[in-house]
This record gives C-alpha cells, structure tokens and sequence, in this order.
C-alpha cells in the first residue's frame, strides 16, 4: 500500500493584466498611462483619477487662461508688480521646487517668461502668415531680459502666496510643469494602492514599481 500524499495549499500569486489608455486635453500633449492591474475595472479608476488630476494641475499652472473661482499662475502675472496673489499649494511647491533647483543647477529659469513671452508671440505670427515669419528684434529680448531674475518671485509659503516684485515681470512654467504634475499624479496613484505602471507625459515618464507580467523582474 502506497503511502499518502500530502500536498500543501499554497496561495496562487493575483494574476496581473497590463492595460493602456491615453487622454488629451492637458499640457499641450498627449498623456498615456500603462498599468498592469488585476481588472480593466481597476484601471480604468486609476486612469480617470490621473485625468482628473492633471486637468486640476493644468487649470493651476495654465499661463494662458483664467478660470472662474481660481487663482491660477495667469492671475500671478497679471497682478505682477500689484500684489501678491493667494494660490494653491500646488503651486507653491512648485515654485520653491523651480527656485530651488535653479539655484543649485543654474537651469531652467521660470522667470523668463518676458522673453519667452515674445518669442511666443513672434511664432504664432509667423504661423498665421508664413511669408512675414520673422526673429524677434535682439533689443526686444535683451530689454525684456532685464526683468528674469527669479530672486524677485517672492512666495511666502506661510500665508500662501506669490508676487512677483516688477510689473513686467511673468512666470512661464512651461518647461516644468508636465514632469512636475506627473510626479505629483504618481504619487497620489501609489497611494491608491497601483504597484505598477508608466505616466508618459508628453515624453516626461514617470515609472512606478516593476512590471508584474511573470516574466521580467526589474
């Protein structure tokens, strides 16, 4: 007579799906998300929470529109050298994160919006009539120049605000804000509880943990 077998139960690891999905509306660029999660069901709320959000963190950081009942980073530039101007923490943070790493790397300045501001300007008029396309003139981005210097973006974190100390001066955070809002979005999706996926922001990526399809480990 043969012995028993004795098996154990061993608790099968949840089988993961990967799933995509892309939305548009935000940032000027196509924002895709790639998770792999238990369920389409389970996607599709982490993917309309990442939505929601950037739509929320676009509004804030928009240069170029206002909104009602919110201070945005346009209503910092339009009271330039007026008053300051109580906005979000996201916006806080967002700008001590730029005024702090400019100070250590000397890099991207979100005070140059004077000067980005007419190249801007010169390039939708060179699009709209291609044969009167043209550089702006070098004494119109020197003298605009004059007033870049982040040290006069003044935020105080305790009362909420920012001022920015010149009339001419603008903020422009074009060059941060998608990386920044993916950050931002990444974080509150681990909270969540998404183990794994990719925020591809306009080509800012963010990566969360490791793929879980069984095969690779990262």
């Amino acid at each position: 007579m043969l012995p028993p077998i004795l098996t154990g139960c061993r608790a099968v690891p949840p089988k993961y799906n990967k799933y995509s999905d892309t939305f548009f509306g935000t940032f000027d660029a196509p924002v895709q998300l790639i998770a792999y999660t238990k369920s389409e069901q389970e996607f599709n709320s982490y993917f309309a929470a990442a939505g929601a959000r950037f739509q929320e963190l676009h509004r804030l950081y928009d240069i170029y529109n206002n909104y009602p009942g919110l201070n945005n980073i346009k209503t910092i530039n339009d009271n330039a050298g007026e008053k300051p101007v109580k906005v979000d923490k996201e916006i806080i943070d967002l700008v001590l994160f730029a005024k702090e790493w400019y100070a250590k790397v000397g890099g991207t300045n979100i005070a140059l919006g004077p000067v980005l501001k007419i190249w801007h300007d010169y390039r939708l008029a060179g699009n709209d009539d291609p044969t009167e396309a043209k550089l702006p003139p070098m004494a119109d981005l020197q003298a605009a120049a004059r007033y870049t210097d982040l040290d006069k973006v003044i935020v105080d974190p305790a009362a909420g605000t920012v001022f920015l100390a010149e009339r001419q001066m603008r903020l422009d955070v074009g060059a941060v804000a998608k990386g920044y809002a993916a950050e931002i979005v990444a974080r509150e999706l681990e909270m969540m509880g998404l183990k794994s996926g990719i925020i591809n922001a306009g080509g800012n990526v963010r990566v969360l943990g490791e793929p879980l399809d069984g095969v690779r480990k990262r």
